[in-house]
């Protein structure tokens, strides 16, 4: 058996700058994009579930409540609140407002476009016959 060379190589290690912070710490987090990119998710969940309170809430007024709020109010306003959070999922979890996510907009768009003239034309028809 031939015994093989080995010539011993000289292991470079990255020296850590003594001025450096910890990793842990605020300042570094916010030159980090990967740690900016959290904070977006977590305004948007945050969101999502105080939208959810808020109309479970409002329902909650509204059956309870001695004043007889307009049923029509209540039902707006939980509209409201859906489409709102309707809208931050599909920007935030979606990813629709990065770049390149031409086609699911479209898409998207066109779906609510064909149903909103389903429900329309439904309207109509009901209201004729």
């Amino acid at each position: 058996m031939a015994k093989k060379n080995k010539s011993k190589q000289a292991v470079v290690r990255k020296e850590v700058p003594i001025n450096e912070p910890p990793v842990m710490s605020g300042a570094v987090m916010a030159r980090r994009p990967h740690a900016q990119s959290i904070k977006l998710p977590m305004v948007a969940f945050v969101s999502s579930i105080m939208l959810t309170a808020f109309s479970f809430l409002a329902a909650a007024y509204a059956i309870a409540s001695e004043a007889q709020v307009a049923r029509w109010f209540v039902i707006a306003f939980i509209l409201f609140l859906a489409l709102f959070q309707a809208i931050i999922q599909l920007f935030v979890w979606m990813h629709l407002k990065d770049k390149g996510h031409g086609v699911p907009i479209f898409g998207i768009a066109m779906g609510f476009f064909v149903a909103l003239t389903c429900v329309l034309a439904g309207t109509v028809w009901s209201w004729l016959y």
